[in-house]
């Protein structure tokens, strides 16, 4: 396991073990954790505006090694979120909400003699729930469609589906 991977983990594992945090009931005014979007996944932190509007940052820093040749995609980004916020039920809330991401993919391969870096623009709007449980774990599920532009010159369209786990402080 490369130690980018390890790092992530470990630190997961002190934000969600920590006995001294609590989360807030209704506003998640800040959590942190893990995030996959389309062909990536990253560490993530969400900032609570307001009941209604979150902010997200994510950072995908982790890559392959395939044989003899070294290709990471990474992706820098964030979303702006607006959520429909959930009644509490038995510790349970369900949260509905719609999301605009823009972001920087940075495809860098090495193969052999030859190195190349490629910049790649995107954006995405879709749709997702979050379901927090015990008022402090998150686990998110979202549909998105979204534009990868590629130098200017090729302009991918996909839809994907991507997901996250988050721990809330107050």
């Amino acid at each position: 396991m490369k130690k980018s991977h390890l790092v992530s983990i470990a630190i997961l594992a002190i934000i969600i073990i920590a006995p001294t945090l609590n989360a807030q009931r209704v506003n998640r005014t800040f959590g942190a954790g893990l995030q996959t979007t389309p062909f990536t996944y990253g560490l993530s932190a969400k900032y609570g505006v307001s009941d209604n509007i979150a902010l997200q940052g994510i950072i995908a820093p982790f890559s392959v090694s395939v044989f003899n040749a070294s290709v990471s995609l990474n992706y820098y980004g964030g979303r702006f979120i607006y959520r429909f916020p959930g009644e509490i039920n038995s510790g349970v809330v369900l949260d509905p909400y719609l999301f605009i991401g823009l972001g920087v993919m940075v495809l860098s391969s090495n193969f052999i003699e030859a190195s190349s870096v490629t910049v790649i623009k995107s954006y995405m709007v879709g749709a997702g729930l979050e379901l927090i449980l015990a008022k402090k774990i998150g686990l998110s599920l979202d549909v998105s469609y979204g534009k990868q532009d590629i130098l200017g010159l090729i302009a991918v369209n996909s839809t994907a589906i991507g997901g996250g786990v988050h721990y809330y402080f107050n």
